[in-house]
């Protein structure tokens, strides 16, 4: 052999070595940056429901404290008077109408702690 291929053969390991070191390095950094990215991308859609279930929480706390304000049916359920069937019926049927307008499913439940006297209404969402 002469010393062209000696000199060939005695380096290609450390040539196949350095080109196995960079590729494993390559995939390294690539995989971290996919961690990272993945990371980041969880954060971004995390913050988004965030977001929407504060302004749905936001809207419904509105909904309900305006219709408590605005509604002369649903205030006379926290009168010292005693109540009709009929009362009751509207009452029930005016927290239906206002949780039908809620956004997810939902109870509402009113207590008159003067009379001890509770009312509710469950929707199921369709």
């Amino acid at each position: 052999m002469n010393w062209y291929y000696r000199m060939l053969l005695s380096y290609a390991p450390i040539f196949f070595l350095v080109i196995s070191s960079l590729i494993f390095i390559f995939f390294s950094i690539l995989n971290a940056s996919a961690k990272h990215e993945f990371i980041a991308t969880h954060k971004a859609i995390t913050n988004q429901v965030m977001q929407n279930m504060d302004a749905n929480l936001q809207l419904t706390e509105r909904m309900i404290t305006s219709a408590f304000i605005t509604d002369k049916t649903l205030q006379s359920y926290f009168s010292e008077n005693n109540m009709s069937l009929y009362d009751d019926f509207m009452i029930q049927q005016k927290l239906a109408d206002v949780s039908s307008a809620l956004p997810f499913e939902n109870s509402i439940y009113l207590y008159n702690g003067s009379t001890g006297v509770e009312q509710s209404t469950k929707l199921q969402a369709a």
